[in-house]
């Protein structure tokens, strides 16, 4: 798995540069346990007017030496590669929210749920791509059921499918 950063507000960005400046220092398995114990901790620090020192608390309680989460603060050079690599990913890829998910190149979307992570591997490894699988989905949702009401020939060459909120504004199909 890998992790990028995507960080849509300040707290975001402060937690993302202590993270990476600790990865650069101390390698791949203390930038992911700090990053899991910023997720667990998120509530008592990313909502905060203090986040700032809560987040600084919360990386010395982790073993960070704050003279280093300081030094990794003030990285003017990492803090612009973190939004740099965000704006690409929203320009390029179309990541718009948290968590957006890709498998193998494909796009799951935003998931919060394992199963649909789960579902998305399954469906590349049997040799599908997602689109395949949606409208394989579609067609046999799309089909005239025995239980819709038609208006018109149920034979007809073209068949529409309107799914709506009968508060929204009527329209007049005629």
């Amino acid at each position: 798995m890998v992790y990028r950063d995507f960080p849509l507000n300040a707290p975001a960005i402060m937690a993302a540069q202590i993270a990476n400046c600790t990865a650069n220092e101390q390698g791949n398995e203390k930038y992911f346990s700090l990053l899991g114990t910023f997720f667990e901790k998120q509530s008592e620090w990313a909502f905060d007017k203090d986040f700032s020192g809560k987040l600084i608390a919360i990386s010395e309680a982790s073993g960070l030496k704050k003279e280093a989460i300081e030094t990794c603060l003030n990285d003017k050079t990492l803090e612009t590669k973190i939004l740099e690599g965000a704006k690409i990913a929203a320009e390029k890829l179309g990541v718009k929210s948290t968590p957006t998910v890709f498998v193998n190149g494909e796009n799951v979307g935003t998931v919060n749920s394992a199963a649909v992570i789960k579902d998305a591997i399954k469906t590349i490894s049997s040799g599908k791509t997602l689109e395949q699988e949606k409208q394989e989905a579609a067609k046999n949702l799309t089909g005239i059921q025995d239980s819709d009401l038609v208006l018109g020939e149920k034979s007809a060459p073209v068949t529409i499918i309107e799914y709506s909120n009968i508060t929204c504004p009527y329209r007049d199909w005629e």
